[in-house]
């Protein structure tokens, strides 16, 4: 099955340029698009799409302000927000309202799909550059060192921007073993979603151990 995806972005010639990027990938189907919040919102009512890609800066408002509307009317959705270098405020404000990814508008169209498939898979994306743009106005009452080596080891792949597979394929473990340790780190972190453990661990300076055994 395709993952159903809606572009929210107010410029056309954004919108086309990410749907020409996805429209050759065979597990996409884009089923919608919007311009602006309202019509986001609409939009996700009416196609329940898997996964929304929305841009911080919507007309007038902020793209984050409508994360919590598409969820009412389409619970099941996942939202990526597209973001400049520059955007730090409108990201910080995304982050409180628990988006699941964060990536560049000029991100290659393979990181983008890249994006899309670790978000619709519960893996949550955040891109290295955009953790590192808003880390230090961003407060989460963390300590990375009550995590065990190979947590700490997990954790910085993710403040990489690595998937649940790709950390499981760099450190030779199963695909549930990651997602055992992901859960571990959110859970004594106190963040709820792996964007906010990787802005934490660059927050922090954190650097990682080498390899350990389980």
């Amino acid at each position: 099955m395709a993952i159903r995806v809606v572009i929210v972005d107010d410029q056309v010639i954004v919108r086309e340029g990410l749907r020409a990027m996805l429209r050759l990938e065979p597990d996409i189907e884009i089923v919608g698009e919007a311009y602006d919040g309202p019509s986001a919102v609409e939009t996700s009512r009416l196609h329940k799409p898997e996964v929304v890609l929305l841009d911080v800066k919507m007309p007038q408002s902020r793209g984050s302000d409508y994360i919590g509307p598409i969820r009412e009317v389409s619970p099941s959705t996942r939202v990526v927000m597209l973001t400049a270098y520059d955007d730090e405020e409108y990201v910080q404000q995304a982050i409180r309202m628990g988006a699941d990814g964060y990536a560049l508008k000029n991100l290659s169209a393979a990181e983008l799909v890249d994006a899309i498939r670790s978000v619709h898979a519960g893996s949550g994306y955040i891109d290295p550059a955009v953790a590192r743009a808003v880390m230090d106005t961003v407060s989460f009452n963390t300590n990375v060192s009550s995590l065990t080596a190979r947590e700490q080891e997990v954790l910085a792949l993710i403040a990489e921007g690595l998937t649940n597979v790709q950390i499981a394929e760099r450190l030779y473990l199963s695909i549930n073993t990651v997602k055992f340790h992901v859960a571990q780190i959110l859970r004594k972190l106190g963040v709820q979603r792996r964007t906010e453990a990787a802005v934490a661990a660059l927050k922090q300076g954190y650097i990682p151990n080498k390899t350990q055994p389980d």
